[in-house]
């Protein structure tokens, strides 16, 4: 047996380099490498960053929806089509462990550049021009993202893993940016530092600390007239994106500005923003259409002092994310200490929603905890369905803090003590309606033209909200007609042309086989059994299935409430269950 990641005795062979800011480049000895299939090159990607992993967890990450069995023999295909393109001698084992070994990731070194820092998160700066230079070399090149353009099909386990694990790279770029610009700020190179805050603002063009370290820095230059006109800007800027007012500490750095009064050396501290308006944390405004009285009931069980803790539940795509920003905004004023928005996707501290609350409310103070006893704060947490345990975790933190109430969108419920629901479905038809030609406009007027098939179309998706962005965004390649007739064909329809959106959220099938992979097996087959049902039905008419399994799939959004105590299959999940399977 070898050791773990490294070369057996006696092997002679060139060290393997992995390039996965911007596209993905794989070489030995200067000579690109190219593996039959893209889930290949997705194992060895995934294996370089991580230590090893188990070879079931491996074929899950690469299989989508199939039994245990077909899931192993695509992986031996994959893994035998990585031997060929990197060697055998490159893939390691131990019993049912798989590694890579002596591979060089420029990730990896990016990361262990910015580690050697020190100190804490915002404040981590290099010591000397040795470890500058090194760390700037490091960086990925401007506009460069996490594996850019790489997108294996039907790979849904390894999407969600590159989503969040770019996720964390941006929030880590933008860190080592921050301490670039403001070491040389100490170093009094106000040029330099300059151009190190103009590339993290190009990367983070939201971030209040960023705009805030800009201010100072240009004050410092010299450039007065130029750091107000900045506020300015920024002031627009977070209010026609967010809808919120610049942090207290930006308005006393513009006072202080204003005053001409002395300004301490740029070192990268992060602005301590009112939570509400936290413009690298809340999410962008979005259009929330048909939604005003499920908003009104949310605003009035928060307000209810018996309810601490609302779950938004409902499928995939509905706008759970959308709803949660729009109660956060309207809730601002009802917490005197703010809203704080909470990304797990993007959380920069811990690997864990409860821990990095622990660390930013400093929880384990207890002068600190006694005095958040006494503050009203709304935490709003975005996608904590498929963590359930650290919902509990999360709630364990804050069942002390009776002035504290959360906010999470799920796609079921969640189970924590306390626990309230408000569940969204699709939108009705008036809504859906507008919401189509919304986006349909941005796209060709040719939906303007023809409301009954915009009609059918609402009626077809089910006020889906994310059925109807996607297919809007196909007008102008596509009549009405046409779209309706792609819904019926098996092909993968709609998909986003739009990079910039959520890999999740990129088609229908990518949605439905995110909740699908949480399923158990024995789910899976239930959902499979109903979906040939046609219309509705009572889980009492059902007497070969266990209506603890309905419950379940009732729980997870895959089973609507149609009248009374009838239920139907949510209509994505029928779609993409009642045809085969590619």
């Amino acid at each position: 047996m070898t050791c773990w990641r490294s070369w057996p005795i006696g092997c002679n062979v060139a060290e393997l380099r992995l390039t996965m800011f911007g596209c993905l480049r794989i070489e030995r000895g200067g000579v690109p490498l190219r593996a039959k299939t893209r889930k290949a090159e997705a194992l060895l990607v995934y294996l370089a960053l991580n230590e090893s992993a188990l070879r079931d967890d491996l074929a899950a990450l690469l299989v989508d929806g199939a039994s245990l069995s077909q899931r192993r023999a695509t992986l031996r295909r994959h893994l035998a089509a990585l031997r060929k393109a990197v060697g055998a001698e490159q893939l390691l084992a131990q019993g049912d462990r798989l590694a890579v070994a002596e591979v060089r990731v420029d990730v990896l070194d990016f990361q262990r550049q910015l580690a050697s820092l020190g100190g804490e998160h915002g404040q981590r700066l290099p010591r000397d021009q040795r470890q500058a230079g090194e760390l700037a070399a490091a960086l990925p090149q401007d506009g460069a993202r996490f594996l850019q353009g790489f997108s294996p099909r039907q790979c849904s386990g390894f999407e969600h893993w590159r989503s969040s694990m770019a996720a964390q790279l941006a929030t880590q770029v933008q860190e080592a940016l921050e301490g670039l610009a403001a070491w040389h700020a100490q170093r009094h190179d106000l040029s330099e530092a300059l151009a190190w805050n103009r590339r993290l603002l190009r990367t983070a063009p939201l971030s209040e600390s960023a705009h805030c370290q800009r201010m100072e820095l240009l004050a410092r230059a010299g450039r007065r007239a130029e750091a107000l006109a900045h506020y300015a800007l920024l002031s627009g800027r977070l209010d026609a994106e967010l809808g919120a007012l610049p942090s207290a500490a930006t308005v006393e750095l513009r006072a202080r500005i204003l005053s001409e009064r002395s300004l301490e050396p740029a070192v990268g501290r992060t602005a301590q923003a009112h939570p509400c308006a936290c413009a690298e944390r809340f999410p962008h405004q979005r259009q929330l259409l048909g939604r005003d009285r499920q908003l009104d009931e949310a605003v009035a069980r928060l307000r209810d002092p018996t309810c601490r803790w609302l779950t938004i539940k409902g499928p995939g795509g509905i706008g759970k994310t959308a709803f949660a920003a729009a109660l956060g905004r309207r809730m601002g004023d009802d917490f005197s200490a703010g809203v704080h928005w909470l990304d797990p996707a993007q959380r920069t501290s811990g690997s864990r929603p409860s821990q990095w609350l622990r660390e930013h409310f400093q929880l384990a103070d207890n002068d600190r905890l006694r005095g958040l006893r006494k503050k009203q704060l709304l935490v709003v947490v975005d996608e904590l369905w498929a963590q359930t345990g650290e919902a509990r975790a999360l709630w364990a933190c804050l069942a002390d803090l009776p002035q504290v109430k959360v906010v999470a969108t799920a796609r079921e419920r969640l189970r924590c003590q306390a626990e309230w629901t408000l569940e969204l479905a699709g939108l009705e038809t008036a809504a859906a309606t507008s919401l189509f030609q919304l986006h349909a406009s941005r796209s060709s007027d040719r939906a303007q033209h023809d409301p009954a098939l915009i009609e059918a179309l609402c009626a077809r998706l089910s006020g889906h909200p994310l059925a109807l962005e996607l297919c809007a965004g196909w007008t102008d390649q596509l009549p009405i007609a046409d779209i309706l007739a792609q819904l019926e064909l098996p092909e993968d329809f709609p998909t986003s042309r739009d990079t910039q959106r959520p890999d999740r959220h990129r088609s229908l099938r990518a949605v439905f086989e995110e909740s699908w992979r949480q399923l158990s097996v024995p789910d899976q087959e239930c959902l499979r059994k109903l979906a040939q049902l046609d219309g509705d039905f009572s889980a009492s008419e059902l007497l070969d299935i266990d209506s603890e399994r309905i419950l379940a799939l009732r729980d997870a959004s895959l089973l609507t409430r149609v009248a009374g105590r009838r239920l139907c299959v949510d209509p994505g999940a029928r779609r993409f269950l009642r045809r085969p399977r590619p």
